[in-house]
């Protein structure tokens, strides 16, 4: 799973795409907001969502969003204004079950947040190559296991063909006319912690990302880069939407690598 424990202090990641990033969050709760703000309706939400708000109110300095447009926005919409991270907030099921209960995700990377919500773990990974057999169990096991004030940190990255952070919709069709130096090389910072009052688990999702052609100038990462993706299995290549463009980037990052 590549998780790491980090300190509290390090918990949420805001940058100088700070400001950028929360005007896109306001356009998109005005005009997407059934696609990126979205709660069960069978459980109750609001304990967890206001316990949220409050620890990021508490970790200071709090900027809220200043928005008078949404000065009746719920707990989980607030907090999503006031911070880079999507936020997505677990909760038992009627069956005991830890499912996705909540969630404002604004910069999803091909999957669309209504097919993932009211389903746990395992399902919400489903789709990804080999996930049942090599890490349901031990995420299952992790999940029950975690605790407050633990907070837990992992990355991945993938392949973009552009810059456009809400990206939903499907990667099925490659275009390989986009030359290697095109692509964006795109990169999620993953916490995992529980919250001590509600008992719910909260995972955050901080996008990052950067052109290819950015990396010329890096030829440490370039080369780095390159072996990375050489050695992608096929499946999870293909799974991620960048195995058409495989070929081309690797061999223009090798071009760049020290």
């Amino acid at each position: 799973m590549g998780l790491s424990r980090i300190d509290e202090s390090e918990w949420l990641a805001p940058d100088d795409n700070r400001d950028e990033q929360l005007a896109l969050k306001r356009s998109l709760l005005r005009d997407r907001r059934d696609e990126v703000l979205l709660t069960l309706p069978d459980v109750d939400t609001d304990p967890a969502c206001t316990e949220l708000l409050r620890m990021l109110v508490r970790r200071g300095p709090y900027r809220g969003h200043g928005d008078p447009e949404f000065e009746d926005a719920l707990a989980l919409e607030t907090a999503a204004l006031s911070v880079q991270e999507d936020l997505c907030v677990l909760l038992p099921d009627a069956d005991g079950r830890l499912v996705l209960a909540a969630a404002c995700v604004c910069f999803p990377s091909h999957w669309r947040l209504a097919d993932k919500m009211g389903q746990p773990a395992a399902d919400i990974h489903g789709p990804v190559p080999r996930y049942e057999g090599e890490l349901a169990k031990k995420v299952d096991t992790f999940l029950d296991r975690l605790r407050a004030p633990a907070v837990l940190k992992r990355r991945n990255w993938t392949i973009h063909e552009s810059a456009e952070l809400f990206a939903p919709q499907s990667h099925e069709h490659a275009d390989t006319t986009i030359a290697p130096d095109d692509l964006w090389l795109r990169s999620e910072r993953q916490t995992l912690r529980r919250l001590p009052e509600t008992d719910a688990v909260v995972f955050t999702i901080r996008t990052q990302q950067v052109q290819i052609r950015a990396l010329r100038h890096r030829p440490d990462i370039a080369g780095k880069l390159a072996d990375r993706l050489e050695a992608q299995p096929e499946d999870r290549a293909r799974y991620a939407g960048f195995s058409a463009h495989l070929p081309a980037l690797v061999h223009r990052l090798m071009t760049w690598r020290s």
